[in-house]
């Protein structure tokens, strides 16, 4: 969870994170930024990744990529109060 990191600084310390890509599930709650890095659910950072849960956002509006790819094995997307956020329907995937 995300707590005394403004907008600016949450963008660059999310985007300097990159979780393995082993990694099964991913949780982030409380970003403050605007947009996503383009890693944050990406098929081909977690080729793996089968839950993606996205909580507590309000200012966060899209991906900084406009290519949003989601993994082939994603089989649970949540997104909680994130009022801004708009995805591509439908949903693009990796298959």
């Amino acid at each position: 969870m995300w707590t005394g990191v403004d907008k600016n600084n949450g963008k660059k310390v999310l985007e300097r994170l990159l979780p393995h890509a082993n990694v099964q599930e991913l949780f982030i709650e409380g970003y403050p930024g605007v947009i996503f890095p383009g890693w944050v659910g990406s098929s081909t950072t977690f080729p793996k990744l089968t839950s993606l849960e996205l909580r507590l956002m309000p200012n966060v509006e899209g991906w900084s990529s406009e290519c949003l790819i989601l993994p082939s094995r994603l089989q649970r997307l949540e997104l909680r109060v994130s009022p801004k956020l708009r995805l591509p329907m439908p949903l693009p995937s990796s298959q």
